[in-house]
């Protein structure tokens, strides 16, 4: 009963090709250097760097716990997709290995229209007693980063 080169050889080179198989259809992005997020762990990220950022920012902001998938690829400098509940919708919260000392990036802005129209008023040069700006729908929204919203100023 001897061992049989040959068929191990078969078997090593059977693994690497399933290994770049895998890795061509993005199940595995590098297969040298694996790098995995458990879901909960990246949800906690959230919650603690950019739920806290908004709950601190924005007291009247209800702020809910974030969701993310079960398993995040992280490997080859690549992000998984997070979402914080908060008033007025979804925050979209990217997670990575390399992006800050969090790890965390928000892939949205969140305007909170108390907060941004005496601030547009400031910027303006008005006094905020004597200028009235009026910026059109809800008090608390998401949207896509560098969204123009179009505000009235008297």
């Amino acid at each position: 009963m001897g061992l049989d080169l040959r068929s191990g050889l078969r078997a090593g080179l059977t693994a690497l090709v399933l290994i770049v198989g895998l890795a061509d259809c993005g199940v595995v992005r590098d297969p040298l250097h694996p790098n995995f997020l458990g879901g909960d762990d990246a949800a906690k990220r959230v919650d603690i760097y950019v739920g806290g950022m908004v709950a601190a920012s924005h007291p009247t902001i209800v702020v809910g716990r974030a969701r993310c998938p079960y398993l995040i690829d992280l490997s080859g400098h690549h992000t998984g997709r997070c979402s914080l509940p908060v008033t007025g919708g979804q925050l979209p919260v990217d997670v990575s290995a390399s992006s800050g000392p969090s790890g965390t990036t928000s892939a949205d802005t969140l305007i909170v229209r108390s907060e941004a129209e005496p601030r547009i008023a400031a910027e303006l040069g008005a006094s905020p007693s004597r200028a009235i700006v009026r910026c059109p729908g809800p008090a608390v929204r998401v949207v896509p980063n560098y969204t123009t919203i179009r505000c009235a100023f008297t």
